[in-house]
């Protein structure tokens, strides 16, 4: 998927590649056939998407060169849009949309698209729910925060390990992290550094990662 940023797997194993070059959003089935790219026509092209969400049977994809969030049908129909200038990354969780644009984190209702409430984190890049409600940011000052479904900062990991993380994901117990500095992938066991894959002897080299995603398998 040319200028592929960031991926999701939605509940029927299709994955969907966000394209900062195309300017569109792919979908493929978990046979990885093309099914349909969206965002690419009028009346709402898309510009560089970045970060993407599947939830409720919609489509949510941070649209980052018009600064504003954008709301599709999975089928691919347009619905709606919401300004967020600096929008880069996207999160679903429980009927909530969950968006890092700048030094903020914001959250809307998924339906309405209305509510904007917001806490701090700075750089904010990219952003993860997990299965207890806890939100993980990375951050463009080299770090994955941690905040509890109060919005509390409760943990900071990769200190001296990240350099410019831009995507994270959470699946088996595990933190993953694309860092575009290092290129490599970091696997954390949420509290320290488990593995790492990517650029170093032995493995095959990811230049420059910018999104993740993990299966129900993780």
């Amino acid at each position: 998927s040319a200028g592929a940023h960031s991926t999701v797997v939605d509940g029927s194993g299709n994955v969907w590649v966000s394209s900062t070059s195309g300017n569109v959003v792919n979908e493929y089935d978990s046979g990885g056939s093309f099914v349909q790219a969206v965002g690419g026509t009028a009346p709402i092209p898309l510009s560089g998407p970045q970060g993407i969400a599947i939830g409720g049977g919609k489509l949510f994809v941070a649209d980052t060169g018009n600064g504003r969030i954008v709301r599709f049908d999975v089928s691919g129909a347009y619905e709606t849009t919401l300004s967020l200038a600096g929008v880069t990354g996207i999160a679903y969780n429980a009927g909530t949309i969950y968006a890092a644009a700048g030094d903020k984190v914001y959250a809307y209702n998924a339906t309405s698209l209305s509510g904007g409430t917001n806490w701090n984190s700075t750089g904010a890049t990219d952003l993860t729910v997990d299965g207890s409600g806890n939100f993980w940011v990375s951050s463009s000052d080299g770090v994955v925060r941690e905040y509890n479904s109060a919005k509390t900062l409760i943990a900071t990991v990769g200190t001296g390990v990240l350099s410019a993380p831009v995507g994270v994901s959470v699946a088996g117990g595990k933190l993953y992290v694309a860092d575009s500095g290092t290129d490599k992938v970091h696997a954390f066991s949420f509290s320290s550094l488990d593995t790492s894959w990517g650029q170093y002897p032995g493995s095959g080299v990811e230049d420059a990662p910018s999104g993740i995603a993990t299966d129900a398998a993780g």
